[in-house]
């Protein structure tokens, strides 16, 4: 059996260090000044172990309640009332109740008097472990609640918080889990500070110890300087705290083979000490010779708020003016500057002496309407402030829209009508009386329907077209509308080939459209005549011998007809399916050539020989850009 701190264990409960208690008010109190637990506190009086060897109680025993003690303790600024019923719990924690540990408190009374610093008074607990609980060591929680009060009188309730270890060594040649109890464990702490919290370790059969996996926590907090002195078997670990509210601090150490208890503590984590103030409100304007209210709120170095501090901040102001209190007064026109200081940290805010004088504006467009109507109106509103504060801003809004600020001219669009509002403010707040400006935009073009011609359309040489288009707007109103020709009278259809045709139009807002087309004139071309047949059907000939290709171009148009190259032949594939007709005319020629006679161009096609058993395609390209072909089987 080991011995816990180099001395001897007693038989029944040791003797266990006292931990500072964690307070509960009934109402919101303010956090208190201190940086170290405050209260009346509360320490069970023994550890309960089991096990064969001495100064333990005999496994035997399990099963039957085993009385023990909590001692109260005056301490601190909070203490119960005297005479008043305190209400002691003991819980076994989760790993314990596993185990079928269980534990009750009792009541008791607070002495009369009570108010001697480390007085103290006992309240009865009961533990109970069954014979089927398994080796180890186990936790067990116990808390003290009553009415109580602050040393200004302030009444609350208050809950003073401990735990004690359960140890069992009941089986034979067993490792036994390292038992561990709070000797420092702090319940409260201010935002940024760090405590530490310091166990010892009872184990009967091992004197190496590590911290288990996920040990020491400080919840919201951070772990430090965590270390175990297995000389002295105590161990201690430091928690920064830095976020308000309560953090969840636990322990727990592991030898070889088993994991000891859980320690764990609630700190409650308040406002640090003063560290900044901010004095509102921050900006804020008098008319000459007024008054502004002031007042303070004090932060700790994380930005959590100690509240009003009004009544400890002094201002003053400059560069003229006074203050009385928190109240302060100028009257020379222009931006003062207010100082709030409480214990050396100091804010400023701003308090301006009004001008009473509103600004006036200007509104101008650009650039200028074509009778009366704009197209892309850029809107330039200019202020100017009289009454010496200067301009703080202008704003403005469109068609009954938001008001907006104006940094610098805007570009307003969308057909139609539109009314635009403006006004400026200066600096101390006087508002002009909005203005209006109503002005007219068409920014679209006219449109054109263009009938005759079409884009892309074919008429025949000479062929008597007029030209069909109108133009309209609905908003300014037409202005002109003109094409190639007037519209009803003929385009141009003199010539073979393409040919544009182009309108224009213009609105009284001077928005501009056109379309512009292009249409093709060509010969009035009807096909081949006989002895040629138009494809599909292929016409059979001789190879060798002369074929006239026989045509109308609707009258004489000369002999320069084809275009450069043409006409031309090439091999095509035989189809079986299409149908075969043999030319019956043929002429002797020494080689190609055309004419005109008798309304009609006869082109003399020479054939080779070589072509006997081939399929060609004869192809005439005319200088109309039109293309004509006939298709030959020669035998």
């Amino acid at each position: 059996m080991r011995r816990l701190g180099g001395k001897k264990l007693r038989k029944g409960w040791l003797a266990f260090g006292a931990l500072l208690a964690v307070a509960g008010a009934l109402g919101a109190v303010a956090y208190a000044d201190t940086v170290s637990g405050d209260g009346d506190t509360l320490r069970p009086n023994n550890r309960l172990q089991y096990g064969s060897g001495g100064f333990q109680e005999p496994c035997s025993g399990r099963g039957s309640a085993v009385a023990g003690a909590v001692t109260v303790r005056f301490n601190g600024t909070v203490h119960f009332d005297s005479g008043s019923m305190l209400t002691v719990t003991a819980t076994a924690d989760s790993d314990a109740t596993a185990a079928g540990i269980t534990a009750s408190g009792s009541t008791a009374v607070v002495p009369t008097p009570w108010d001697t610093p480390q007085q103290t008074f006992t309240i009865p607990i009961t533990t109970t472990v069954p014979a089927s609980a398994p080796d180890g060591s186990y936790t067990v929680d116990v808390s003290a609640t009553g009415p109580a009060h602050r040393e200004n009188g302030t009444a609350l309730t208050f809950t003073s918080h401990d735990s004690f270890a359960v140890t069992i060594d009941c089986v034979a040649d067993g490792n036994v889990a390292p038992a561990i109890s709070w000797n420092a464990h702090p319940f409260q702490a201010a935002a940024g500070e760090t405590k530490t919290y310091t166990f010892g370790i009872s184990d009967l059969d091992s004197s190496s110890w590590t911290f288990a996996p996920g040990y020491p926590s400080c919840g919201s907090g951070t772990v430090s300087n965590a270390s175990i002195d297995l000389v002295l078997g105590r161990g201690s670990f430091d928690c920064t705290f830095t976020a308000l509210g309560v953090a969840h601090v636990r322990a727990r150490v592991a030898d070889a083979s088993n994991t000891s208890n859980e320690l764990s503590q609630d700190v409650d984590v308040g406002v640090g000490a003063l560290a900044s103030i901010e004095i509102s409100p921050a900006s804020a304007s008098i008319a000459p010779g007024g008054s502004q209210a002031y007042t303070a709120e004090g932060f700790d170095a994380f930005g959590h708020s100690r509240g009003d501090v009004t009544s400890d901040t002094s201002f003053g102001i400059s560069p003229e003016g006074s203050c009385t209190g928190a109240s302060c007064t100028a009257s020379v026109f222009g931006a003062h500057t207010v100082t709030g200081t409480d214990s050396g940290f100091t804010d400023t805010a701003t308090l301006s002496v009004l001008d009473v004088t509103p600004p006036t504006t200007t509104a101008s467009l650009s650039p200028a309407a074509i009778n009366g109507w704009y197209r892309h109106p850029t809107v330039t509103l200019t202020a100017t402030d009289n009454g010496g504060s200067g301009l703080d801003h202008t704003e403005y809004r469109l068609d009954s829209g938001l008001w907006l600020p104006y940094s610098a001219p805007f570009a307003v669009s969308g057909d139609g009508t539109h009314t635009l509002d403006y006004r400026s403010v200066d600096v101390a707040g006087n508002t002009e009386t909005a203005q209006t400006l109503t002005f007219k935009i068409d920014a679209t073009p006219p449109t054109i329907s263009l009938v005759v011609p079409t884009s892309g359309a074919t008429y025949t040489l000479n062929q008597a077209v007029n030209a069909s288009y109108s133009c309209a707007d609905a908003l300014s109103g037409k202005d002109a509308c003109a094409g190639t020709v007037a519209s009803g009278t003929p385009i141009a259809t003199g010539t073979v080939g393409p040919h544009g045709f182009a309108v224009n139009a213009s609105d009284l807002a001077g928005n501009t459209a056109s379309v512009g087309i292009t249409y093709f004139v060509v010969f009035a071309f009807n096909g081949f005549f006989p002895p040629i047949d138009n494809p599909a059907v292929v016409n059979s000939v001789t190879a060798g011998s002369a074929v006239p290709v026989k045509f109308s171009l609707g009258g004489d148009q000369g002999l320069a007809i084809f275009d450069s190259g043409w006409p031309l032949s090439r091999q095509v594939s035989c189809s079986s399916a299409a149908p075969l007709d043999d030319v019956e005319q043929t002429v002797t020629a020494g080689g190609s050539s055309l004419s005109y006679g008798g309304g009609q161009y006869t082109y003399v096609w020479k054939t080779d020989k070589a072509w006997k058993g081939m399929c060609r395609q004869l192809e005439v390209k005319l200088v109309d850009g039109t293309f004509h072909t006939a298709l030959f089987k020669f035998k």
